[in-house]
């Protein structure tokens, strides 16, 4: 599910902007969900994170600037995309690196290339999030959403996947450890490194996983293993 915002104070050109984007995805059959915000107050202190931000450069009260500023400063990897009626400020926008830009009174030309374009990046950089581990025998690509938990047994590492499927290789569980814990994993036990995203439930002396699979927890892990998972449930609101 692809997460966007629309930010424009101008609620006939919003509703038929929201329309145009939905009907886009639904014939390329991707989800999309899309939140309207009509001041750029509202948005801020909304702090969810997105996919892509369509942003008015002109909506009144904070600012379309001001607005992409707190964009990236929160998560560099939104797109935000510049919605605008005035061609002059589009040098001046620059400094904050937008991905596109879309002028209203070209809004049926230009919209389906800027979405194509916004499909094709986000599609890359959802094949970024893999890990290559070298194992004896060769390099091994693995996806990342696919890493229910990892374990160590003497110097092998495990990665136990969705599926049942187990990919084996030499290794460090802190090295391990050190690259995916970017991704939402959480260390808890000295031989255990959950997904965050793979969490169903927590018992006293174990971690339980969609999948049904229960991962023994430290006891000098639990108060860590808590705020970490709180942290990462807040930032994927």
């Amino acid at each position: 599910m692809i997460k966007a915002a629309v930010c424009d104070d101008e609620k006939i050109f919003t509703k038929k902007f929201v329309l145009m984007i939905k009907e886009f995805f639904d014939t390329h059959n991707i989800q999309i969900n899309v939140s309207v915000f009509d001041s750029g107050t509202d948005f801020i202190l909304n702090r969810a994170k997105y996919d892509i931000v369509f942003l008015d450069i002109n909506i009144p009260d904070v600012g379309g600037f001001e607005i992409a500023k707190q964009i990236t400063d929160r998560d560099r990897k939104t797109l935000i995309i510049f919605v605008t009626e005035h061609d002059e400020l589009v040098y001046s926008s620059l400094k904050f690196r937008p991905f596109r830009f879309i002028r209203k009174r070209r809004l049926q030309e230009e919209l389906a290339d800027v979405l194509r374009d916004v499909i094709s990046e986000i599609s890359k950089q959802s094949n970024k999030q893999k890990l290559i581990y070298l194992s004896n025998e060769h390099d091994m690509p693995i996806e990342i959403k696919d890493i229910e938990y990892v374990e160590v047994i003497g110097h092998r590492i495990h990665a136990h996947l969705k599926g049942d499927n187990v990919v084996s290789f030499y290794g460090s569980l802190s090295n391990t450890a050190a690259r995916l814990m970017k991704y939402g994993f959480i260390r808890i036990h000295k031989s255990y490194i959950i997904n965050a995203e793979q969490i169903a439930f927590s018992k006293k002396n174990c971690v339980c996983l969609k999948s049904g699979a229960e991962v023994p927890i430290s006891r000098n892990k639990i108060r860590e293993f808590k705020i970490q998972y709180e942290k990462i449930r807040s930032a994927d609101l």
